[in-house]
């Protein structure tokens, strides 16, 4: 007769025992497999990182010049550099690509390793900035910092009214206040309220454009903090705001991917005092009449008008700029009632010689000893390369 045995299973003591020993290993083995993949991600990034910095190196090799260079440049420099498609969001979590303007160099940073976010600097120049001075974050998306930078950047090309434009840099809010790092969501408030549209004067191709822009026959002042060039934008259009700027807190730098500057795009409607930063000049073409001045510049002084009067600029090599269109004391007569807009400006044209180390174009105001004049000067890599001083005097129409 066959004794019929039954399987035992296992005991509950043992089943406890056997889930001790698996969570053990878990604990051991979970973390390395981690720290290894973590590893092998940076790793991966590190690669792609040098492969970068040849590009860049390779671009200043053939003249490329990275002075002033932002973010959008560096994207747009490398884009342009590489045969194939690049993707500038790290393989590496909680992690980013950025430009060091200090080295030159392209880094690969965890976000907990950068430091304090710079939105508490005073010298912050634009949303990619915030991670420290000269320290520009090229990625653009992947995490709520990169998002919320790169969103800031592209707000003015938004929808086409001022409401779609809030809502989009709301949604910017909301993603920051679902965050759980609360250092992160408190740096990239402070972001968002250093970059509000209200601060900020947006620029796209197509148009100049800010939020709640006043209707209004003639221009109203208005300060704004920055002048936002939107990514990759190829021109600079026409200034078709009612508006004139009195102040910024960072210079107009302009970005390389800049093709053509509009006749009318910097005058009295946007600065007091034009301060204008070239970054690429071997293929920018700049229209006759970009850079004038409004009547209402000389207005806030005299309360004139400004007429036209052409300024040629020329350079020799070794020489300073040599001016040519006007006498050699200069004297720019003003009247209290010219009323056409077209003969109120001060039109500037700057030959291709000039414009190839041209690295900055300042045009002022002042005053010394009651008296009025406008002051232009050209700025090369070692410092000035030409200064025009034209005196202003006021005419009366009637009487002539």
């Amino acid at each position: 007769m066959k004794v019929i045995k039954k399987n035992k299973g296992f005991t509950l003591v043992e089943l406890i025992v056997v889930i001790a020993i698996i969570g053990i290993l878990a604990a051991v083995l979970i973390p390395s497999v981690t720290g290894f993949i973590d590893k092998a991600r940076m790793s991966n990034d590190n690669a792609y990182v040098s492969k970068l910095n040849e590009l860049l190196e390779y671009y200043e090799i053939q003249g490329g010049n990275l002075v002033n260079a932002s973010a959008p440049d560096i994207r747009f420099i490398l884009e342009n550099e590489s045969e194939e498609e690049l993707d500038f969001t790290p393989n590496s979590k909680n992690a980013g690509f950025f430009y060091n303007k200090t080295t030159k160099k392209i880094e690969i940073k965890k976000f907990t390793n950068t430091g304090v976010l710079a939105a508490e600097d005073e010298t912050l120049t634009s949303p990619e900035e915030l991670f420290g001075e000269g320290l520009f974050l090229l990625t653009k998306q992947g995490n709520v910092a990169s998002e919320v930078a790169f969103g800031l950047r592209n707000l003015g090309t938004v929808g086409k009214n001022d409401d779609e434009l809030m809502q989009a840099y709301n949604a910017l809010k909301a993603k920051v206040n679902g965050l759980r790092d609360s250092f992160l969501k408190t740096k990239l408030n402070v972001l968002l309220e250093t970059f509000k549209p209200a601060n900020v004067l947006y620029v796209t191709n197509l148009q100049w454009r800010m939020v709640e822009a006043p209707i209004s026959e003639n221009p109203v002042q208005k300060t704004f903090k920055y002048v936002m060039f939107s990514e990759g934008v190829t021109n600079i259009p026409s200034n078709n705001l009612s508006i004139y700027v009195t102040s910024l807190e960072a210079p107009l730098v302009i970005p390389k991917s800049v093709k053509t500057i509009e006749a009318d795009s910097f005058n009295g409607k946007i600065l007091d005092t034009i301060s204008v930063v070239f970054t690429n000049k071997k293929s920018l073409i700049i229209e006759t009449g970009a850079f004038s001045h409004d009547q209402k510049i000389v207005h806030k002084l005299t309360e004139t008008s400004l007429p036209i009067i052409d300024v040629e600029i020329q350079y020799k090599e070794g020489e300073e700029g040599v001016w040519t269109k006007l006498p050699e004391n200069p004297v720019l007569k003003v009247s209290n009632n010219m009323n056409n807009s077209e003969n109120s400006q001060l039109r500037v044209v700057i030959t291709e010689q000039l414009r190839t180390i041209l690295t900055n174009f300042q045009f002022s105001r002042k005053i010394e000893n009651g008296d009025i004049f406008l002051i232009l000067k050209l700025y090369g890599i070692d410092g000035i390369i030409g200064v025009k001083k034209v005196k202003v005097t006021i005419i009366d129409l009637a009487q002539q």
